[in-house]
């Protein structure tokens, strides 16, 4: 009886020890599939940030577009090749000072400083802006209606619309990467989840 018993112990610190070294050994994977995970979600940021347009118009997330700005016209203040994040805002609630985005038609935006605005332009109900780009030595030479604004300038990232360009350039190894990550990201999580499913001690 007491030697069943010893067996018993020493089966039971045997299952015990090979369920610990199983867990040990997929220690490592696990930051591995963290790692690949959330590469994954940042390609997928990326893919949804490179330029672009939906129809001509401006893509809005949220109420918030963006654009990579291709001029110097704003160097001062927005270098060129940064990517900027624009806000829809209530155009009555612009003011002198502010960096605006504009449409002058369905696929070209501009983004300058409103340095005047008109109150009911040209009695259309509706305000006009006077912009102009900061290093520029005139106005612009069209005074822009509310209804073309996109929105106003909340964000300014320095060389960062330049990065997105060139990803844009080559979108297509971008999601063939990131289809690989995802998968190798699911599979290793569904290894780590059975391993562990089978070392869980049995309830007594």
């Amino acid at each position: 009886m007491l030697l069943k018993t010893l067996e018993e112990l020493n089966r039971d610190f045997m299952t015990d020890s090979q369920a610990s070294k199983k867990k040990i050994g997929l220690k490592p994977i696990k930051p591995l599939v963290n790692i690949l995970f959330f590469l994954a979600i940042i390609m997928i940021l990326v893919i949804s940030l490179v330029p672009g347009s939906d129809n001509g118009a401006p893509k809005m997330i949220f109420d918030y577009s963006y654009f990579t700005v291709l001029t110097p016209s704003m160097q001062d203040e927005i270098p060129q090749d940064s990517f900027i994040l624009v806000k829809k805002v209530n155009p009555w609630e612009l003011k002198t000072g502010d960096n605006i985005t504009y449409m002058i038609d369905r696929s070209i935006s501009v983004t300058h400083k409103i340095i005047d605005i008109y109150e009911n332009y040209d009695n259309s109900g509706a305000r006009g802006f006077q912009t102009q780009g900061v290093n520029n030595i005139n106005p612009d030479q069209n005074i822009v209606y509310e209804a073309n604004v996109v929105g106003k300038v909340v964000l300014v990232l320095p060389g960062a619309g330049a990065v997105l360009s060139k990803l844009s350039e080559n979108i297509f190894i971008i999601i063939v990467l990131l289809s690989i990550c995802l998968l190798l990201s699911f599979f290793f999580r569904g290894v780590f989840t059975k391993s562990t499913k089978q070392v869980l001690p049995k309830a007594s």
